[in-house]
C-alpha cells in the first residue's frame, strides 16, 4: 500500500476509480478533472483504492473504497502536524478519516453533522407517488416566477441572502461567517454561472441554489435557500426542480445532501425528485 500525490497518469485512474461514485464524491471529480495540486491516492497493487484532498483552506473530501490498517497508518502519518477545518465525504469515509486526524494530532471534533445523500430520479413521476398537489403547485409556481441564472450585477441582492444562509444552515455554534472569504466565494461562483434563483413577476426575490461542484456527469447543488417570509411555500422545491431538469436535458445527474435532521428540507427535496442515496457526514475542527 503507497500514499501518493495525484500526478500526470494517476488523474485519469483517478477518474475511474470516482466515475460510479459520483453522486457521493462530485466535489472530489471537480479537484480531478481540474488536475488540482492537492489530491492524493492510495495505490494496492497498481489501483486506487482511495482518494482525498487536504486543501489549503484546510478542507477534506475523502472516499476511501479500503479502510485497512494500512491506510489507517500512512493516513493519520499524512495528517500530522496538518491543519484540517472540515472533514467531509460518505459517513464510513469521514469517520476513517477523522479518527486517523485526530489520533494524530491528539484532537477532538468541534461539532459533527449528519446528512444524506441524495440523487435526482430522472424517472421520477409525482403522479405515481401521490404527489399531485405537490405537483401542481410547482407547476403553478415555475409557470408564474422566473428562474434565472445570476450575474455578478445582482451580488449586493444577493449577498445578505447568502450571509443568513451560511449563518443558519452552515457555520457551526460559536463560530462566525468570514465574510470578506464569503463574499469573494460568491462573486466566484456569479462569475462562473452557478447561481440560480427564483424571482417572483415583480422582480422579488424568493430562493436561491448554488452548483457547487461540476463534475463529469454530476451537478452537485447546495447553498439552497428561502428567505423567512417565502417559506413553506414550495419555492425552493420549484427552483431544485427546475435546475435539475435543465441538467437532465443536458445530460447530466443533479445530486445533493441535506441535514438527515432538516425534516423540512428532506421534504423539499423529496418533492422536488430527489431519493436518498447514501449517509454522509460534515465534521469540524
Amino acid at each position: 500500500m503507497n500514499l501518493v500525490p495525484i500526478k500526470n497518469e494517476l488523474f485519469l485512474k483517478a477518474q475511474e476509480f470516482l466515475f460510479p461514485r459520483e453522486t457521493e464524491s462530485c466535489a472530489l471529480m471537480e479537484l480531478v478533472l481540474n488536475r488540482s495540486d492537492e489530491l492524493f491516492a492510495f495505490i494496492f497493487d497498481n489501483e486506487i483504492c482511495g482518494i482525498f484532498s487536504l486543501t489549503k483552506s484546510g478542507l477534506v473530501l475523502c472516499d476511501f473504497a479500503l479502510q485497512t490498517d494500512d491506510v489507517f497508518l500512512l493516513l493519520k502519518s499524512h495528517f500530522f502536524c496538518k491543519k484540517v477545518q472540515v472533514i467531509f465525504g460518505k459517513s464510513d469515509s469521514v469517520q476513517f478519516a477523522t479518527k486517523a486526524y485526530c489520533e494524530a494530532n491528539k484532537k477532538t471534533a468541534l461539532s459533527t453533522k449528519n446528512g444524506i445523500f441524495m440523487r435526482f430520479n430522472t424517472v421520477f413521476n409525482p403522479l405515481s407517488q401521490k404527489n399531485v398537489a405537490k405537483f401542481s403547485l410547482r407547476q403553478n409556481i415555475l409557470s408564474q416566477f422566473q428562474v434565472k441564472i445570476c450575474s455578478e450585477k445582482m451580488e449586493n441582492q444577493l449577498a445578505k441572502h447568502y450571509f443568513s444562509y451560511l449563518e443558519e444552515e452552515v457555520v457551526p455554534a460559536g463560530k462566525s461567517v468570514n465574510r470578506a472569504a464569503e463574499r469573494f466565494a460568491l462573486h466566484k461562483a456569479l462569475c462562473q454561472k452557478r447561481v440560480w434563483a427564483l424571482f417572483s413577476a415583480s422582480g422579488e426575490f424568493c430562493a436561491m441554489a448554488f452548483v457547487r461542484a461540476v463534475g463529469k456527469n454530476a451537478r452537485l447543488l447546495g447553498g439552497i435557500y428561502t428567505p423567512s417570509p417565502f417559506r413553506r411555500r414550495g419555492f425552493a422545491s420549484a427552483l431544485v426542480y427546475a435546475v435539475s431538469d435543465y441538467f437532465k436535458h443536458a445530460g447530466v445527474v443533479a445530486t445533493l445532501y441535506v441535514d438527515c435532521q432538516n425534516a423540512a428540507a428532506v421534504s423539499c427535496y423529496t418533492s422536488a425528485g430527489f431519493v436518498p442515496r447514501s449517509k454522509c457526514q460534515t465534521v469540524y475542527f
